[in-house]
This record gives C-alpha cells, sequence and structure tokens, in this order.
C-alpha cells in the first residue's frame, strides 16, 4: 500500500468526518432554537400569568383602600354626629344668660324710666332668666313686682319658646323699614333696645288688649 493511497483515504475521511459534523451541528442548533423558542413562548405565557396576578392584586388593593376610605368617611361623620348632638345637649342643659349687661344697664339708667311687669313659663331655667331679666331693670332704675308665673288658661299660658317684649298698639308708631322692627315710644323704645342687647331669643310684639303705656315681658321655655 502506498502513502499515496493512504493520503487520499484520509482526506476522504475527513470531509466525511467534516460533514457529518455540520450535519450535526445543524440537528442541534435547530433543536436548540425549538427549544429556546419554546423557553421563550412559556416565559411570555408566565409574564402574562405574572402580570394578570399583578392586576388582580392591585385591584385587591385599590378595593382594600377604597373599602378603608369609605370606612374612615363613615367613621367621620359619625364623629361628627356625636358631637352635634352632644353639643345640642349642652345647648339644651345650659341656662340662658344675659349678654353684654353692662351695655344695657348703661342705656336703662341713662333713658327714660317706666314699669315692666315679668311672667313666665313654668319651669326652673325660664324662671331663672326672668329673674336675671328683674334684677337687670331693677338696676338700670326701672320698677315692677319680681316674676310671676305665666297664669293658667290665661292670654299668657302659651308655651311660646323664647322671651317676647311685649307693648299696646297704642305705642307702637309704625315700623323701621330699615330693620324690620317696630317704632316705639318712650319709655318702650329705651327697654326694648336694652332687651335686645341682653336677652337671647327676644321677639317683640303688640300684646292683646294691653293698655298704653302697659309693658311685660314674657319668658318662655328655651325649647
Amino acid at each position: 500500500m502506498s502513502w499515496d493511497f493512504v493520503y487520499s483515504w484520509s482526506q476522504i475521511l475527513a470531509v466525511v468526518f467534516a460533514a457529518v459534523a455540520l450535519v450535526s451541528g445543524f440537528v442541534v442548533n435547530k433543536r436548540q432554537g425549538k427549544e429556546i423558542a419554546q423557553l421563550k413562548d412559556s416565559a411570555t405565557a408566565q409574564e402574562g400569568k405574572n402580570l394578570e396576578l399583578q392586576t388582580s392584586v392591585n385591584e385587591s388593593k385599590t378595593e382594600l383602600e377604597k373599602q378603608k376610605l369609605a370606612t374612615d368617611e363613615q367613621r367621620e361623620r359619625t364623629a361628627i354626629a356625636q358631637r352635634a348632638t352632644l353639643e345640642l345637649q349642652r345647648l339644651i342643659k345650659e341656662p340662658r344668660r344675659l349678654d353684654r349687661q353692662e351695655e344695657a344697664l348703661n342705656m336703662l339708667k341713662e333713658g327714660p324710666k317706666g314699669t315692666v311687669s315679668i311672667v313666665h313659663s313654668d319651669n326652673e331655667e325660664a324662671q331663672w332668666l326672668a329673674m336675671s331679666i328683674f334684677d337687670l331693670v331693677r338696676w338700670g332704675g326701672w320698677t315692677g313686682m319680681p316674676p310671676t308665673p305665666k297664669s293658667t288658661g290665661g292670654m299668657l299660658s302659651s308655651p311660646a319658646v323664647g322671651v317676647e317684649f311685649l307693648v299696646s298698639a297704642s305705642d307702637v308708631l309704625g315700623m323701621d323699614n330699615k330693620n324690620g322692627s317696630f317704632l316705639l315710644s318712650e319709655p318702650a323704645n329705651t327697654l326694648r333696645n336694652a332687651l335686645v342687647l341682653s336677652v337671647p331669643q327676644l321677639r317683640c310684639r303688640a300684646g292683646f288688649g294691653m293698655r298704653k303705656g302697659e309693658l311685660m315681658v314674657v319668658v318662655g321655655p328655651k325649647y
């Protein structure tokens, strides 16, 4: 066997091995490409599931936040209602008091004097306020008897809320169009102005059947 023959076969075998290696590489690369594609598809599907899961978590979180906000708002409304109820209870229980007494007292001292009757509804709070009004007008130089309860079945027995200042129709001179109040003759005008300064819930009206110069303060219940 010559060296030429051996060399030729070696070249042939080298070519064959190269071809086999090329084909094998192609097959391996194709399989790997397919596996990579499958892995990419799997990863994409998993990302989609993860996104759906995250979306669901976010929606649940948003719903919980909404529920918490609604709960907080309801608690705030409840707290406001409770505070309003407590304030109303306090106002109901707390007795009425005179305001700006010094100004009202000076007005009475400096103005014309007269006589006034004071009556009150049959409860302790109204009696207390009636006595405060009596002390104010007495210190201001006015005369009158201490407050008495409203008579049962009489014109003044109705449980009108607040405080009314009653004057005779003869003492009403007209209407003040600027503030919608009566223009009164003296000394009714001085007493009315002092009471407006000091007495809460005060209303002024002409009393039925009252004589000229007759003045009366009617203290009704607070509520």
